[in-house]
């Protein structure tokens, strides 16, 4: 009797281990593709091309919002290179002052998209966020700031993901 109960008590710990390895299991590495596609998928739901991206990871807007919060990440070229090629946006911004306001370099009019980093939520959902703002240009004579910011949770279908939800997050 004692050998079937620890035989009973091992089975059932062996079954909820092998659960929790399942569960818990890391997810598969995301592709240079599968970031253009994502956040391609993302710009064109929320703007269409037209817009410059900005070079810099979105970080969550509590981090944002905090005082001293460190350096800023930035996208790989790769990643900028492929979504500027695919004409999914007009350029990448460069930042600089204009009259005191940030700008970009050059004459294109924005608006600016930053987008935060993809995270999983397992294997086939991912989530990311996305922020519209506009920027003030040289040739500017009036200029009005704006920002809104949606999360969005996408999803794979085959080799394309494809956007499932959206919600705004911050408006300004």
């Amino acid at each position: 009797m004692p050998t079937q109960r620890l035989a009973l008590v091992l089975g059932f710990t062996w079954a909820i281990v092998a659960t929790a390895l399942l569960v818990l299991r890391p997810t598969e590495e995301l592709t240079t593709d599968d970031h253009v596609t994502i956040y391609a998928a993302v710009i064109r739901d929320l703007r269409g091309p037209g817009a410059l991206l900005d070079p810099k990871v979105l970080e969550p807007v509590d981090e944002r919002m905090a005082a001293g919060t460190g350096w800023p990440r930035y996208h790989g070229q790769a990643l900028l290179d492929s979504l500027v090629a695919t004409k999914v946006v007009a350029g990448i911004c460069e930042p600089v002052q204009v009259s005191g306001r940030d700008s970009c370099r050059g004459d294109l009019p924005g608006p600016v998209l930053a987008l935060s980093s993809v995270r999983h939520s397992d294997l086939r959902t991912v989530s990311v966020s996305i922020l519209l703002y506009t920027v003030s240009t040289t040739r500017d004579r009036m200029y009005l700031p704006f920002a809104v910011e949606h999360e969005y949770e996408l999803e794979r279908q085959g080799t394309a993901w494809a956007v499932v939800s959206k919600r705004r997050t911050m408006i300004t």
